[in-house]
């Protein structure tokens, strides 16, 4: 025997109590993962070159360094490359000047480079198409 039509469960009955709260939670946890994925991304792709084995230098116009978006002294720069290169004998170092920086900026950061010992290159930028 079948039970009768009104209590049977169709898709349009409302939750109970205990079923809103497990959708309810369930909810809150993937919102909360989904959170922390946009949180971690942007730091996982920015440190994904450290990972293989490049160090990328960014060189603003006024001369300041970043690395991995923190701000360096040029006075560190050898320390940091010698320990980079303890660490990894495979390590390289990129120097990425941005558009508005001079050139002579640029040639004044390449003794500091060289005295490292470990091979580097320089990423020129893309010319503004403006100009």
């Amino acid at each position: 025997m079948t039970p009768p039509l009104a209590s049977q469960r169709t898709g349009t009955d409302p939750l109970s109590a205990p079923e809103q709260g497990l959708w309810l939670a369930l909810l809150g946890a993937a919102l909360g993962l989904f959170s922390l994925a946009l949180l971690l991304l942007p730091q996982q792709l920015a440190q994904a070159p450290a990972h293989r084995g490049l160090v990328v230098l960014h060189l603003a116009a006024d001369g300041s360094l970043r690395l991995w978006n923190r701000p360096l002294s040029p006075q560190q720069l050898p320390g940091l490359l010698q320990q980079a290169g303890r660490l990894n004998s495979q390590v390289r170092v990129r120097l990425i000047p941005s558009p508005a920086t001079p050139w002579a900026m640029v040639q004044r950061f390449i003794p500091l480079l060289e005295v490292s010992a470990l091979p580097f290159e320089i990423q020129l930028p893309v010319p503004d198409p403006a100009s």
